[in-house]
């Protein structure tokens, strides 16, 4: 509130919160988001809804040969508005096609280096939806 945290809440449990006008935030790396003027008005025992801007992407390595290696890592990258990659990536995410949930935006691949070399690989996702991403060996 007025850019002082005032409240720290884990999306499945509630807490009191006084009256007043509030940010919601997350900053994890592939689930920020800010919602602003979420307002919590003066009135009691109340559930107050909102939809964050989430999608999904489904991950998968192509390839020409298959490697020895049975793995299918990948790390992700959320891409800012002028191209630049996160400094931050994701932990290893499984890429074999398995849904993986994402905040609204841009995406950069990673690849798992031992499994061969691969075409660059962006993406965008779009909240409520899932893009399919097919990362594809040269």
């Amino acid at each position: 509130q007025e850019g002082e945290l005032k409240y720290k809440l884990h999306y499945n449990n509630g807490a009191v919160i006084r009256p007043g006008i509030y940010t919601l935030r997350s900053q994890a790396v592939l689930t920020s988001y800010t919602i602003e003027n979420v307002e919590v008005p003066a009135v009691e025992r109340q559930t107050l809804e909102y939809t964050v801007p989430f999608g999904s992407a489904k991950i998968e390595y192509k390839f020409t040969s298959p490697p020895e290696r049975k793995g299918r890592r990948c790390w992700i990258y959320p891409v800012d508005e002028q191209g630049k990659h996160a400094k931050r990536s994701s932990k290893a995410k499984k890429c074999d096609g398995s849904e993986i949930t994402l905040a609204r935006g841009r995406y950069y691949v990673h690849i798992w280096k031992y499994l061969g070399e691969f075409e660059e690989t962006y993406f965008d996702v779009i909240t409520g939806q899932t893009a399919v991403v097919s990362i594809q060996q040269k």
